[in-house]
């Protein structure tokens, strides 16, 4: 067991990595050992590279252990080590693995079942139609959703996890202390408040810097059995996660969509090289996954209501919003009557209001 102080210390310095610690431990005996020595060859010694070394040296020359580890504490979060029972297995196993997380909440979704979900900021109708399709169905399946907490795809892939009754994580680009953006702080409250957990291996005070979003982006496809991409640009940070999962040997997924639409480049093209595997609908994420996953009949036919009148009502809708006067015209029913029932379906998670009195099947 580690010293909480000198992992704190090590997480403020962003130095270890598995071969450093074998390194360390060889040469100094223990982490602690390394942590409190002063001397550059003696870090040589070890393996590290002088330069490596000096930077090093030069960082926990500015660093304040105890008060890195008083910020993590008083974030709700704590340390959670490489070789600690609680790390990600499934994370271990990737190229450069983070020694060191910073977690509120728990992780326990992060060892069972997870997909990761990722799309655009600038999400559409469509591309919110698709993940509040998708989303609850592979939840339902008992599937864990781990996304990175930005605006768009990332929030509503979130959100309809917690709805659903399902686990989440999210993946910070930035310290543990702090959301960004800040509009979805009450959101990351619920998502550890489900039984989900906030991760990050930036220590409390680290911003939201651009270069901080690949490595975080890295953690998200580790952590999952495979990624779902469901909107992004051909160049984009949701593209740069599927091919950390393909790297990782891991499944990649992709919703198509039209090619006059610029964020439906991105899934378009890993569909086009074959590096996707084009989804319409969950089971096409759950058939590639093992077959525990799969659902029952039973669990299937949950998915539509069951009462008649809420079925044909239901049978009327399709997954582009359609107006109100629309709708009710091709029914039997009143239309205060088609109103409420349509507001009972709503409440059943079965359909979505979008606004202006247009509805679509969720």
């Amino acid at each position: 067991m580690e010293s909480p102080l000198v992992l704190a210390g090590f997480a403020a310095t962003d130095f270890l990595t598995p071969a450093r610690i074998a390194g360390l431990r060889n040469h100094f005996g223990s982490l602690e050992r390394a942590w409190q020595c002063k001397d550059v060859k003696a870090f040589e010694q070890a393996g590290i590279t002088k330069r490596s070394a000096q930077i090093f040296l030069d960082k926990t020359q500015q660093i304040d252990a105890a008060k890195v580890l008083e910020q993590i504490t008083k974030a709700n979060a704590k340390i959670v080590f490489y070789e600690d029972d609680d790390y990600p297995q499934r994370l271990r196993t990737i190229d450069a693995p983070p020694v060191i997380l910073l977690v509120r909440g728990a992780l326990a979704a992060a060892d069972g079942i997870s997909l990761s979900v990722v799309g655009t900021r600038r999400i559409s109708v469509a591309g919110r139609q698709m993940t509040e399709k998708l989303v609850p169905a592979l939840v339902r399946s008992g599937l864990a959703i781990v996304s990175g907490l930005a605006r768009g795809v990332d929030a509503v892939a979130h959100s309809e996890t917690i709805k659903s009754g399902g686990k989440t994580i999210a993946v910070l680009g930035n310290g543990i202390d702090q959301i960004y953006p800040s509009e979805n702080r009450s959101l990351a409250d619920k998502i550890v408040a489900s039984g989900g957990a906030i991760i990050s291996e930036f220590c409390p005070g680290v911003p939201p810097n651009a270069f901080h979003f690949p490595r975080r982006n890295r953690i998200v496809a580790g952590i999952s059995l495979g990624t779902l991409v469901i909107e992004g640009a051909e160049k984009s940070g949701s593209l740069i996660t599927a091919q950390f999962a393909l790297e990782q040997g891991r499944e990649v997924f992709a919703v198509p969509g039209s090619p006059a639409v610029p964020m439906a480049m991105g899934p378009n093209r890993l569909i086009q090289n074959g590096t996707a595997k084009l989804v319409m609908d969950a089971e096409d994420i759950l058939n590639e996954l093992p077959l525990e996953l799969k659902r029952s009949q039973e669990q299937l036919q949950r998915t539509v209501p069951t009462d008649p009148i809420e079925k044909s009502i239901y049978e009327l809708l399709d997954h582009e919003p359609r107006l109100f006067d629309e709708i009710v015209r091709t029914s039997e029913l009143q239309p205060a009557q088609f109103s409420a029932m349509l507001t009972i379906l709503e409440m059943k998670g079965f359909v979505v209001n979008y606004g202006g009195n247009r509805w679509a099947r969720k």
